[in-house]
């Protein structure tokens, strides 16, 4: 599983396909512009992209967050 919350953390997404890569920076930088780059992801308005890499991470996403 990848959180990413700040385009400078694209390189978590290095062995991605390359639209999967563009499309979470491209989500990270609108959370950056309209939250701020310095906002705690966790408790602060804006979140973060998360990408399940398997069905184990989607397991254990719907574990956390009511999707």
């Amino acid at each position: 599983m990848i959180k990413m919350a700040h385009k400078r953390e694209e390189g978590l997404l290095k062995h991605l396909p390359v639209e999967v890569a563009v499309t979470a920076v491209e989500i990270a930088i609108i959370l950056d512009d309209n939250y701020g780059e310095q906002r705690d992801v966790d408790h602060d308005l804006g979140g973060y992209v998360l990408i399940a890499e398997g069905e184990k991470d989607v397991e254990e996403i719907t574990k956390k967050i009511d999707i």
